[in-house]
């Protein structure tokens, strides 16, 4: 049977993206040591831009994972940290729109003070999903070794 080049292609689309965000990465941190003035950066650029670094490094390793077979614990572990990642996005962010005076892009009100930005939603729903993702992961691994027990 033919293999796909499908994770060659994912590996290569995640190192040039992890090139991009080292790059930007030491381009804010020029900014904020006062060697580049640009006045659209802010603190939750640097954020963003490491979560997405380890969010490629993670992946990246969990494609090298797959080549034998996928269902490990190391990816569990993998997925779980990936969602982690993006929670604490989701928190920086909701410090930062509250600290932060004038529009903050504000979804829902709930009460004065506890708000959802879009911001907060593109970072929550994925690390709600990788959480997800690394249940079914954990559930297909206790079937797999539940099969190999089995004769």
């Amino acid at each position: 049977m033919k293999k796909s080049n499908s994770k060659k292609y994912l590996k290569l689309v995640l190192y040039i993206m992890i090139f991009f965000t080292v790059t930007m990465i030491v381009a804010v941190v020029l900014n904020f040591v006062g060697l580049i003035k640009e006045p659209n950066l802010d603190t939750t650029w640097i954020v963003f831009l490491v979560v997405m670094f380890i969010v490629s490094v993670l992946l990246i390793r969990i494609i090298n994972d797959s080549y034998d077979t996928i269902f490990k614990r190391r990816n569990v572990d993998r997925f779980n940290m990936i969602g982690y990642t993006f929670i604490v996005m989701t928190i920086i962010d909701y410090i930062t729109a509250l600290v932060t005076p004038g529009s903050n892009g504000t979804i829902i009100t709930i009460i004065p003070g506890v708000f959802i930005t879009a911001d907060m939603c593109m970072s929550l729903i994925p690390g709600l999903l990788s959480f997800v993702i690394a249940e079914s992961f954990r559930d297909a691994i206790d079937i797999k070794e539940e099969n190999d027990l089995t004769i």
